[in-house]
């Protein structure tokens, strides 16, 4: 009796989707905890993380298009969160 073979299917996802949503959380965490300006630098590399991932998932057919919107919807809410927390304490 011989056992069936397994075969493992691999996923693929973009290389950059999970990381973007990852430093999207880190910069909400460095908005509450931490300097804005680090926040805001987290932020915009996160977006760009994104964007990249998104291109990755329509031009290649990765995974993770998920993952990437989620790290750009946080880390825009950070983004207009800071810019109210900056404009708010300007004056």
């Amino acid at each position: 009796m011989s056992t069936p073979s397994m075969r493992m299917q691999l996923t693929t996802r973009a290389p950059l989707a999970v990381p973007s949503l990852v430093v999207g959380v880190l910069s909400a965490v460095l908005l509450v905890f931490g300097p804005v300006l680090f926040a805001l630098i987290a932020a915009v590399g996160a977006i760009v993380m994104g964007g990249i991932a998104l291109a990755d998932v329509k031009s290649h057919g990765y995974q993770g298009h998920g993952f990437a919107v989620g790290g750009m919807i946080v880390s825009g809410t950070v983004l207009a969160l800071a810019f109210i927390f900056m404009v708010s304490t300007a004056g």
